[in-house]
């Protein structure tokens, strides 16, 4: 899967590589969890793994906050040398607070990025 920019809305799991696991806490990114179903949120590739969604760094819905974030990217920067090579693939899910925190972290992307 590749990226037409910077960043990409999806609004399907079947976006995302659902075997991969979540970047901060380890587990699959698509499960059920006490009763609660579990998404993938993030999916940050580069240029290293050609941009491939199957490779990307990913994020479930469970671990959608600041260190989950900064999980999910450090990920990726194991496999990138430089930032601006990194491109994001996301799904807006979650409480309100975690959809203003996912938009916020999109849209506080480099300016330079068609977003």
């Amino acid at each position: 899967m590749t990226t037409g920019g910077a960043a990409r809305e999806v609004y399907s799991d079947h976006d995302f590589n659902l075997s991969r696991n979540c970047a901060h806490c380890g587990k699959r990114v698509q499960r059920d969890e006490e009763g609660r179903s579990i998404h993938p949120v993030l999916a940050i590739t580069t240029r290293d793994t050609g941009h491939d969604g199957d490779e990307a760094s990913t994020l479930c819905s469970q671990c959608l906050s600041d260190d989950g974030i900064e999980s999910c990217f450090q990920g990726a920067m194991g496999h990138a040398d430089d930032p601006a090579d990194l491109r994001y693939i996301y799904q807006v899910l979650g409480v309100p607070e975690q959809q203003d925190m996912i938009r916020d972290f999109i849209h506080g992307l480099d300016n330079d990025f068609q977003i």
